[in-house]
């Protein structure tokens, strides 16, 4: 591109240019603010009118039918109007209304149109206004394109070191937004797996309220101690598979973390493992098969008679597995508690450092136009170009 006083020519009339569009962008936004406004305002009137007008309607309808029906237009017929005049008062009083309300609609009618004009209006500044801002982004971007070809076609030392590094801090800025991505993802996975340990817990406590449930039933009502077994060792199954997920969403939260915030801050980074095993280790898993309260009832029955014989006994053991296993789902949501704690955290750092890194690649760009500008102005007082008092675009 060759930068003689016409192309500063060209370049300083496209500044102007630009410089005469300044602010549209700010009168587009109140403009377009002013005529959503006035469009609700309209519709609002619109509406009014149109149920204004279907009750003009509706009482013309009955005026002419008590003048022509035979039935409505028959007072002997109309007891309730013996003692108001009859249908003859009756329509005198709706002729009454009537003119009433007709003389409301030509006011009506006239806001209805005023509101119209208006949002006419306004719609014709939108779509000036939008031309405008059109106009003006084009000519900026016009600019933009001769101030960053003239730049480069006579670069500096300190020009191209600062284009490299322009394009590393861009690229470091966009790895930290994914470093950041990834583990907004990663902790959510760590909420997931409290939340299964959570689910896990209520599941125990549950079986737990009905395996009392069932030892209070173990000298009578057969049926609802076996009911309440089923129900128990149904519960005591989904704590198992909710304290199972559990576990597997925590492995899978720490595999999620990425390499970078491991690297960056590895006294932050979360195990994966809960310390204690819970149920996913298999710890206790007996007595979360189905039926094993009755089962071991009936293998002790022999030796312990009746206690033992009608489930009593083997739903005492149950229980003390259950209080076992509360306790392993209560340390592993604990746990699981602290490595979200962990993860939080270790996205806080990375949400810092994404901060930095964009910080450092805005300063590198201003840096970089800088130079730009000095060497444009170079240009400008080689070619004999007379100086403006224009900024170059986007300064």
């Amino acid at each position: 591109m060759t930068c003689n006083a016409d192309f500063f020519t060209r370049y300083d009339a496209f500044m102007q240019q630009e410089t005469a569009l300044v602010g549209t962008d700010e009168k587009l936004s109140l403009v377009e603010e002013k005529l959503a406004k006035l469009k609700a305002a309209l519709g609002a009137v619109e509406r009014q009118n149109k149920k204004h007008n279907e009750k003009l309607a509706q009482r013309r309808a009955l005026i002419e039918l008590c003048q022509t029906s035979w039935f409505y237009g028959v007072t002997a017929l109309q007891p309730q109007l013996w003692l108001r005049g009859g249908v003859a008062g009756k329509i005198a009083r709706q002729e009454a209304k009537l003119e009433s309300e007709e003389a409301e609609s030509p006011s009506m009618e006239t806001k209805e149109s005023q509101l119209k004009r208006q949002v006419g209006q306004h719609e014709k500044e939108v779509e000036q206004l939008e031309s405008a801002e059109a106009q003006k982004d084009g000519v900026h971007a016009q600019c933009e394109r001769m101030f960053d070809e003239a730049t480069a076609g006579a670069p500096t030392p300190t020009y191209q070191q600062l284009v490299a590094s322009k394009t590393q801090a861009v690229q470091t800025a966009e790895a930290e937004k994914e470093t950041v991505r990834a583990m907004e993802e990663a902790a959510k996975k760590f909420e997931e797996a409290v939340a299964e340990y959570g689910k896990a817990a209520n599941d125990m406590n549950a079986a737990a309220r009905e395996n009392g449930s069932a030892q209070h039933n173990v000298s009578h009502m057969a049926m609802a101690r076996e009911m309440d077994e089923q129900q128990r060792d149904r519960m005591m199954n989904y704590a198992r598979g909710h304290a199972n997920a559990g576990a597997a969403a925590l492995t899978q939260a720490a595999g999620m973390i990425p390499a970078a915030a491991r690297s960056r801050h590895p006294e932050m980074v979360p195990t994966g493992h809960a310390q204690s095993s819970g149920l996913s280790s298999g710890v206790a898993q007996a007595t979360c098969q189905p039926g094993v309260a009755s089962g071991m009832a009936s293998m002790l029955a022999g030796g312990l008679g009746a206690f033992a014989g009608n489930g009593g006994l083997g739903d005492m053991i149950v229980g003390g597995g259950i209080n076992a296993q509360l306790q392993e789902i209560a340390q592993s949501k604990a746990d699981a508690g602290k490595q979200l704690g962990q993860a939080q955290a270790l996205l806080s750092a990375c949400k810092q450092d994404a901060a930095a890194a964009a910080a450092s690649a805005s300063h590198v760009e201003a840096q970089l136009r800088g130079e730009k500008q000095q060497i444009f102005n170079a240009l400008r007082e080689q070619a004999g170009a007379q100086p403006i008092a224009f900024a170059a675009p986007g300064a």
